[in-house]
């Protein structure tokens, strides 16, 4: 009896041992905790730092969604019918070339350059910031709006342009006729995401203010012709295979979707954070 009771301690003890290993670690927020915590994230913290989370989430999930399709692309590189439609493309636009085409081309290539593109961007977001020093209110916070998206959306691109480059390690076409020497990877065109990325959003911002729909038109159509020209450009000249290009594009388009989607949660946050200070300042504009 001694022994057996010895070996095989009690239940009862087993069970309020095993209660309070179990329930020990694990404590419940009390309801004076838990309405603290709501009422200082309403109130205590800003509208628009709550969206924070929300955006580094939307930043991840397309760096994310990027690196899954342009492997998935990448995979079949290899294949011998994708590696001949490449060499296909190529030879039917290389059919095209002429004295005139080719300056025009070297024109579109060198418009799309980092030696021109970010300096080129640096000098209009300057301008933009500080361009009419006397304005105020709204019209200069939506000027640093525009300059912090586009620094969000070229600095994006810029860093997956260089990771997704040396992830890959893909070489760029070795053709006879190839107008250039550069020595980075290929894949993807850099010249393709930025002009993407760049024209895209400019099209964006032209398209959300209330302007004419003549207006409208031009912009997204000028966007598209410049986006396409430059990359067209790349094939043209035979510094990138046309899988490079799409590549680009990829990327630019589902970065660009994500940083629009970040400016419309935070256009909706200023918004309902201006309610109310409109709601306070009306009886004192009656007045």
């Amino acid at each position: 009896m001694d022994s057996s009771s010895h070996k095989h301690p009690p239940i009862s003890a087993l069970g309020a041992t095993g209660a309070t290993a179990s329930h020990h670690p694990i404590k419940a927020p009390s309801p004076a905790t838990l309405a603290f915590l709501i009422w200082h994230h309403q109130h205590v913290i800003p509208p628009r730092a709550r969206l924070i989370p929300a955006c580094l989430a939307i930043a991840a999930s397309a760096t994310t969604l990027v690196f899954l399709l342009l492997s998935l692309l990448h995979t079949h590189l290899g294949d011998p019918r994708i590696h001949h439609l490449d060499l296909s493309i190529q030879s039917q636009v290389h059919r095209w070339t002429n004295p005139a085409l080719t300056r025009l081309m070297l024109a579109l290539t060198f418009i799309g350059s980092i030696k021109v593109f970010i300096p080129s961007l640096i000098l209009s977001l300057a301008l933009l910031l500080f361009t009419g020093e006397r304005e105020s209110g709204r019209r200069r916070v939506r000027k640093r709006h525009v300059t912090l998206l586009f620094v969000i959306a070229i600095g994006g691109a810029l860093i997956l342009n260089e990771t997704l480059k040396t992830h890959f390690h893909r070489t760029r076409p070795q053709l006879p006729w190839s107008i250039g020497d550069e020595h980075t990877f290929s894949y993807p065109s850099g010249h393709s995401l930025f002009s993407f990325v760049l024209y895209g959003l400019i099209a964006y911002t032209i398209l959300g203010r209330q302007t004419p729909l003549i207006w409208r038109v031009v912009a997204a159509a000028l966007a598209a012709l410049m986006t396409l020209g430059i990359g067209l450009s790349r094939i043209y000249l035979g510094m990138h295979f046309p899988t490079d290009v799409l590549a680009g594009y990829i990327t630019a388009a589902v970065w660009l979707s994500a940083v629009i989607a970040i400016d419309l949660l935070w256009r909706s946050a200023s918004r309902k954070a201006a309610h109310p200070t409109v709601a306070s300042r009306s009886p004192d504009l009656r007045a």
